[in-house]
This record gives C-alpha cells, structure tokens and sequence, in this order.
C-alpha cells in the first residue's frame, strides 16, 4: 500500500471517530454547561485523541506491508566438509 493511500485512510478513520467523540462531547457540554477551561482540555484531548489514532492505523498499515515483504526463505543446508 502506498503511503499516500495509508494516510488517507488513517485521516478518514481519525477524523470519523474525531466526528464522533465531537457529537457527544457536544451533547454533554450542553447539558453540563462545564466552565470554559474544561471545555478547552476536552477539546486539546479531542485534537490529540484524534491525531494519535490516526498515526496508529497509519502505523498499522505501515506493518501489515512490511509483514508482507518478510516472507520466509529456506535455509540452506550446512556444509558437509569435514
């Protein structure tokens, strides 16, 4: 898998889980009503939250690639000199 494409993939994932965690922290911040100082950790946590799964699904497909490039290879019989 190219690179681009496994970064396009791990911002499509990052950004729809970051979409999720958005709706419903939205959801509790309105019925909650937390100061503005919460509000703005949560939103920090939101961003890192976000940018570190995106970086593991990249990583993932990054492994999953290399796996594919580390076939076994047969080992070559011993020498027969005494």
């Amino acid at each position: 898998m190219r690179t681009e494409l496994r970064w396009g993939v791990g911002c499509l994932v990052g950004s729809a889980a970051l979409t999720g965690m958005l709706i419903l922290v939205l959801l509790v911040a309105a019925t909650l009503q937390p100061p503005a100082w919460v509000q703005v950790i949560v939103g920090l946590a939101l961003v890192a939250g976000g940018g570190l799964l995106t970086w593991l699904v990249v990583s993932a497909l990054g492994q999953s690639r290399a796996r594919e490039e580390m076939k076994p290879h047969p080992v070559p019989p011993p020498d027969e000199t005494p």
